[in-house]
């Protein structure tokens, strides 16, 4: 990842502040991923520059956090996303770096695949019986069939549309680390982007990614890193993403075998 010229990228874009992001939040949204190697974020930025703001918070504008997933022993949340059940959820810890704010987060995927989000602040990031309760009640896994799975780092950058109705994330650098298995892979040449939209608003940057070649993908980073850090996890479904990753990495990338 060349983060010096991303960061040059960043700072020609105009800032937004946590507070001003406050009306953007869509907890209830469409989401689309899109894929590509991270030499095209600097471009990328470069082109989106004036239809978007960034997220600045400290003078930050590219922010690392640390999630940690949860599930059952025998992956069922994995396996759930795997055979493309339309509505499945993720459970997770999420941390904020540089903020040291950590959430307990649900995320639901309804059947018309709007994506719904509930989440509770705790005081670090182990899971607390506030948290159990919490996952009792909005998730459909008991709390006690539920363990760390996986510890995925990465940055992000946040971008918001000049008309405040789409949150766009870069999310680059990631580092898997599997709580079964005790693999760890890097996708330090990876960047995932995903546009979270109100309603039926298609994304601002839409025509970018078709001027740059970046290939919209469905892309979960929990899955993903299940796959490259546990051989033996089905995984027919993903193969296709995986030949991809190895296009845009020349192969790079390591299975855990």
């Amino acid at each position: 990842m060349d983060e010096s010229n991303i960061l040059k990228a960043l700072y020609r874009i105009p800032p937004i502040s946590l507070e001003e992001m406050k009306g953007v939040k869509l907890m209830d949204r469409s989401d689309s991923k899109f894929i590509a190697n991270s030499f095209k974020i600097t471009e990328f930025l470069s082109e989106a520059a004036s239809s978007y703001h960034v997220q600045e918070s400290w003078g930050i504008r590219m922010f690392s956090y640390r999630t940690i997933y949860f599930d059952t022993p025998d992956y069922k949340i994995y396996i759930t996303h795997h055979d493309g059940r339309k509505v499945r959820q993720k459970i997770r810890i999420r941390t904020y770096v540089e903020s040291q704010l950590t959430f307990l987060e649900i995320k639901s995927k309804d059947n018309k695949s709007k994506t719904h989000k509930f989440r509770i602040r705790l005081s670090g990031e182990e899971l607390n019986e506030e948290g159990k309760r919490f996952i009792d009640e909005k998730s459909s896994y008991a709390p006690s069939e539920l363990s760390p799975c996986l510890d995925i780092t990465f940055k992000r950058i946040t971008l918001v549309n000049n008309d405040e109705n789409e949150r766009l994330t870069i999310d680059n650098d990631l580092l898997f680390k599997n709580f079964h298995t005790g693999k760890v892979r890097r996708l330090d040449d990876i960047a995932v982007i995903e546009s979270k939209t109100s309603g039926n608003v298609e994304s601002t940057a839409r025509p970018i990614f078709l001027d740059l070649r970046i290939k919209p993908m469905n892309f979960s980073k929990y899955c993903i890193g299940c796959v490259l850090t546990d051989s033996s996890l089905k995984r027919n479904l993903f193969n296709e993403k995986l030949r991809y990753l190895d296009k845009l990495t020349n192969n790079r990338y390591e299975y855990a075998y």
